[in-house]
């Protein structure tokens, strides 16, 4: 199994947990508490693990330089050149 992949179903069990937590917190009114806390911990798993987490392994071995920006001098001569006309 690709790391990709297991990343994906750790997202959807994720999911699943915030899901649960919401059907709870509207149907099964004396576990207010848990459904809350299954809420908030499934939010804080997928925003704070997963997500770095893909952003790391898609990213890793790619080449980011082109993203950035130069600060070359020819590209500056272009956008005086319009404000002069």
């Amino acid at each position: 199994m690709s790391f990709l992949r297991i990343l994906g179903i750790l997202c959807i069990l994720t999911l699943l947990v915030i899901f649960a937590g919401f059907y709870a917190l509207y149907n099964l009114p004396e576990h207010d508490a848990l459904a809350q806390k299954m809420i908030g911990l499934g939010n804080l798993f997928l925003f704070f693990v997963i997500m770095p987490v893909f952003i790391i392994a898609r990213y890793s071995k790619k080449d980011l330089s082109s993203f950035t920006f130069n600060n070359r001098k020819d590209d500056d001569e272009d956008w005086g050149d319009e404000e002069k006309k």
